[in-house]
């Protein structure tokens, strides 16, 4: 458990689920599974330039690499969001067709003021998960291999 890692603050994730290793055990698990699915949609909401689905799974896999101990991970998704919102604001309000629970967070944006975005900023942060995502969910792997020893 000494090992440092580049992505990864193991000092938050103790903070966070104390000293029970069963239970940072089952969370990285849990973790894979869904970071491997948020950044699949992550990059395809991205090619297809579906901003509103972009800053939503942008939310929520935000929290989840927050709460794993990916700080880096989180703000560079915290960002995607932001921009991504902002960029789906100036969208959905020339043509609103959303579903009612679309609808509640529209609402939800129009209330965090995310009326502007910038695809540069969001091209930027791709880039960045691009090139460390991955390594931060195996970097996690190795975490849990070494306390499951």
């Amino acid at each position: 458990m000494n090992r440092t890692f580049k992505h990864v603050n193991k000092d938050l994730l103790l903070d966070i689920f104390g000293d029970d290793i069963e239970i940072i055990l089952d969370m990285v698990d849990v973790f894979v599974n869904m970071a491997t699915s948020y950044y699949k949609d992550i990059l395809e909401d991205y090619e297809n330039k579906k901003w509103f689905e972009l800053g939503l799974v942008a939310h929520k896999a935000k929290g989840s690499c927050r709460t794993m101990g990916l700080q880096n991970i989180g703000e560079s998704l915290h960002k995607i969001e932001n921009n991504a919102k902002g960029i789906a604001y100036n969208e959905l309000d020339e043509n609103r067709n959303l579903s009612h629970d679309q609808e509640k967070l529209y609402q939800t944006m129009l209330k965090e003021g995310q009326k502007e975005g910038d695809t540069n900023i969001i091209d930027k942060e791709i880039i960045y998960l691009k090139n460390n995502f991955e390594e931060a969910v195996q970097e996690l792997v190795s975490l849990k291999e070494s306390l499951n020893k």
